[in-house]
């Protein structure tokens, strides 16, 4: 009875096997977000800094989240690593300052557009007159 037993679960390990092997595996990052889009530019001002997000009220009209990540480049370098962005964020960019910036605009799993910034570079503005 215990080598029937035994030989019953080995056959139906090995009938199931094949079957595991052969299932699709999920896609992996799937909280992530998809292919790069079409690449934007605007320029404006920063109203404010928030938890990776910046954002810039644009010279053509309403203000625009932003997300900056550690691949962001700011001014040609990149956030250091050891640096959070929310900090990095805030000091580099205080309200008032105006930017250009260069973004994607990517669609999330779960279907929500986000603006994902490429560059920030800061516009110096002007001197004042005599």
């Amino acid at each position: 009875m215990k080598r029937t037993t035994l030989g019953l679960l080995a056959g139906l390990t090995l009938w199931s096997v094949p079957a595991l092997a052969q299932a699709p595996e999920p896609p992996s990052g799937a909280d992530t977000e998809s292919v790069q889009g079409e690449e934007h530019s605007l320029s404006g001002r920063v109203l404010r800094a928030g938890t990776g997000i910046l954002y810039v009220e644009s010279t053509e009209g309403p203000a625009v989240p932003l997300r900056i990540t550690h691949a962001t480049r700011v001014q040609g370098q990149r956030i250091p690593r050891a640096q959070g962005v929310e900090t990095y964020l805030s000091d580099a960019f205080p309200p008032g300052t105006s930017v250009r910036v260069t973004f994607d605009v990517r669609t999330l799993e779960d279907g929500t557009p986000q603006n994902v910034v490429r560059t920030v570079e800061v516009v110096p503005r002007p001197a004042p007159g005599p």
